[in-house]
């Protein structure tokens, strides 16, 4: 694991840039260093979520910690962000930049996907973050295999419903 971790972050400095520029392989070797193995399932369905359902995926450039992300088009090529997964065991929810989007922009569809994330259990997003990019601990997930499909399916509504808006 060591080995791997060591080789991600030599991998990483080659870019010769001040930003990283993050994949996937990176990203998990970073979770496995920082997080436990059921934080790590979390992570790795959450990323084959994004991969299947996804029409593209974006891997952030942090100098220190990864991320990736699974953009979902329209056909008017209006596009959306719901989530982001960070290497440092956490999910973020994008209201920050999903309240300019088709549907989104109605503050009660955001209150929707609040409620749905607020059904997980040990979740408790206060409507404060409505417009912000509240995150979740990979470990309030990992305790249960329905937390993680509860996010998912709560992220496919999003989509779906920004996609036919």
């Amino acid at each position: 694991m060591v080995g791997q971790t060591q080789q991600a972050a030599q991998k990483r400095k080659a870019t010769g840039t001040t930003d990283t520029v993050w994949d996937e392989e990176a990203i998990f070797a970073d979770l496995e260093a920082r997080c436990s193995a059921a934080e790590v399932a979390v992570a790795r369905k959450i990323a084959d979520w994004m991969k299947s359902s996804g029409d593209r995926i974006v891997f952030g450039r942090g100098k220190k910690d990864g991320s990736m992300t699974a953009g979902f088009v329209r056909p008017d090529g209006k596009e959306i962000y719901p989530a982001m997964l960070y290497a440092y065991g956490r999910v973020a929810i994008q209201f920050q930049w999903m309240k300019d989007r088709p549907f989104f922009s109605d503050l009660g569809h955001r209150r929707e996907l609040i409620a749905r994330l607020n059904a997980i259990k040990g979740l408790a997003i206060s409507e404060d973050k409505i417009s912000m990019r509240p995150s979740i601990l990979l470990s309030v997930l990992a305790p249960s295999p329905e937390g993680v499909m509860q996010l998912i399916d709560a992220l496919a509504w999003a989509v779906s419903e920004f996609r036919l808006a």
